[in-house]
């Protein structure tokens, strides 16, 4: 089980032990999009909404998918439109205060 940590200090926990978060802002952004998208998003649109000013949106937004995927250390984030999956919870309750 994932557990990704959004409040305070985001965080990345994998079966209960820390883990190597993803590097980069974008990064952070894509995850946290992907994890609280109502519905899940196409691939043009994420590498609009967050790869626009680079050569290639498209590879970027691959590029970092599959940073995240090496991050959390499971295949999350695939197709178009990119899903996640249920392996993965996000601790929004855990922050401090």
């Amino acid at each position: 089980m994932v557990t990704i940590r959004l409040l305070g200090a985001p965080a990345v926990e994998r079966d209960g032990e820390p883990v190597t978060p993803p590097r980069g802002r974008k990064a952070w952004a894509l995850l946290c999009y992907l994890l609280l998208a109502q519905r899940p998003p196409t691939r043009r649109h994420l590498a609009d909404l967050l790869f626009a000013e680079a050569d290639d949106p498209l590879g970027a937004l691959r590029w970092t998918l599959a940073q995240l995927r090496r991050a959390l250390g499971v295949q999350v984030f695939t197709g178009d439109p990119v899903e996640g999956e249920e392996a993965v919870r996000i601790g929004l309750v855990e922050a401090p205060v």
